[in-house]
């Protein structure tokens, strides 16, 4: 039996996740079409709650969202949307921000990013590509 994930959510979830979950897939559509002001808006809708997926959901669109924009050549743009995410997930937004930055060959900029990273792991990861010069 083939599984719709519309359907599925509809049926364990109570609505507030559902529309998490929903304007979650929006921004990260709008963000995958080049509509960076579409997407963080939509990212935005997720309201911070004492439900913590909520607040996944939103920092993971915000993340997304960077990472688009940081591919797409908008690095500055790209770190005006880190800064909206929480600072506990922004450090998956600044990896690829600095690996950016790297491929159009912004080094300094891009070290000088990476070792901004609060998450050790994600910081020695970039890190170690910045230095192998594997920013691909």
């Amino acid at each position: 039996m083939d599984f719709d994930e519309h359907e599925v959510i509809e049926v364990i979830l109570p609505n507030e996740a559902r529309e998490a979950v929903r304007l979650h897939h929006e921004a990260a559509a709008y963000a995958q079409y080049g509509r960076f002001d579409d997407a963080v808006n939509s990212a935005e809708k997720i309201e911070y709650t004492e439900v913590c997926f909520r607040y996944a959901y939103r920092n993971e669109a915000l993340i997304n969202i960077a990472a688009k924009c940081a591919e797409a050549g908008q690095l500055d743009r790209a770190l005006e949307i880190a800064e909206k995410i929480a600072a506990d997930y922004r450090s998956g937004a600044l990896y690829w921000i600095a690996l950016a930055y790297a491929k159009l060959g912004q080094r300094d900029i891009a070290f000088q990013i990476a070792r901004s990273i609060d998450n050790a792991h994600v910081r020695e990861s970039v890190l170690s590509k910045l230095e192998s010069g594997n920013e691909k």
